[in-house]
């Protein structure tokens, strides 16, 4: 599953990249990304919602000699929507290359990005500490919500996952839209100073979180570090296309792809539950140590974001 999905989006945001100009390839990505948001968020309410519903066939299941535990039957579940997208991708035309001619060959993406590591290392550097705090919130703020804030296990993923859905589908539309702008007026380094804006906002709403009183502004505070994160991210994103070479920008998408995965999925969640382990005889809750880590993400991200504006001189303005 992991290799299938990993090919997803570079290939996607190649092939987007060709298929619109550059005035609109934030809003066009920004229009696919909605989808991946959408899929994340609908996630956790349909698993939440259908959770006992599974569990009570599994258990049914087992009394009659098959036993499948609910994890199982909700991945088996994916399957059929998973056929149908694949038979409509069919339905999908290749769009031809910007620069006819101009192709990958073998590991140029590799050459082309060491050729330049002033440019791709702190970028995506900075832009893996950003998914480094996503990845922890995604994956630890369901539990605070249930530990220390009294929800059950169904109303956290429903409340929590429509809000993520909500505001995260119209942030990173919104922020292709605004991206594309600031790239018009500040070249390719607007969508970076974006980025960078959003930082201090969702550090804000981390801040605020900590200090909510009521239901109304515990889930405003969330709004408010998910819509700046999702749109720092696809910043970050859609600016591998602004500075990749257009031969190798599916594999230069994929080597970004792989340092957010390794620093966010693989060190966001596991670092909020190591210190958790650490911290919690000292006193500090789940939801104080998640806040802290993610916002030490966002602070190690901000004075790396322009970076490769500075250590290039083809990228200044």
């Amino acid at each position: 599953m992991g290799i299938g999905e990993a090919a997803l989006l570079p290939a996607a945001l190649s092939m987007i990249v060709d298929a619109f100009p550059p005035r609109h390839r934030g809003r066009a990505t920004g229009l696919f990304m909605t989808g991946i948001y959408a899929g994340v968020g609908l996630s956790l309410i349909l698993v939440g919602a259908a959770l006992p519903s599974v569990a009570g066939f599994s258990a049914y299941l087992q009394e009659r000699g098959a036993a499948i535990e609910p994890w199982r039957l909700i991945m088996l579940g994916m399957l059929p929507p998973g056929l149908l997208c694949c038979l409509a991708l069919l339905l999908v035309k290749e769009p031809p290359r910007t620069v006819a001619g101009e192709r990958a060959k073998g590991w140029s993406g590799l050459h082309d990005w060491i050729s330049r590591p002033k440019v791709f290392f702190p970028h995506h550097l900075a832009f893996g500490f950003i998914a480094f705090g996503s990845y922890g919130t995604a994956a630890w703020l369901p539990t605070v919500l249930i530990r220390e804030h009294g929800f059950a296990a169904r109303e956290a993923g429903l409340y929590y996952g429509v809000t993520v859905t909500v505001v995260s589908m119209a942030s990173v539309f919104a922020g292709g839209v605004i991206g594309d702008r600031l790239c018009m007026i500040r070249g390719i380094r607007g969508r970076a100073e974006l980025s960078i804006l959003c930082m201090p906002v969702a550090i804000a709403g981390f801040i605020a979180f900590l200090m909510s009183s009521s239901t109304v502004m515990l889930f405003a505070s969330i709004a408010l570090f998910s819509g700046a994160m999702s749109i720092a991210a696809f910043n970050g994103l859609i600016t591998v296309a602004d500075l990749s070479p257009e031969r190798s920008r599916g594999q230069i998408a994929s080597i970004f792809l792989a340092f957010t995965g390794i620093l966010g999925m693989g060190g966001g969640p596991a670092t909020i539950g190591y210190l958790s382990d650490a911290l919690h005889d000292a006193g500090w809750s789940l939801g104080m140590i998640w806040a802290v880590t993610c916002s030490f993400g966002c602070l190690l991200a901000s004075p790396l974001i322009l970076l490769p504006y500075r250590g290039d001189r083809t990228l200044r303005r």
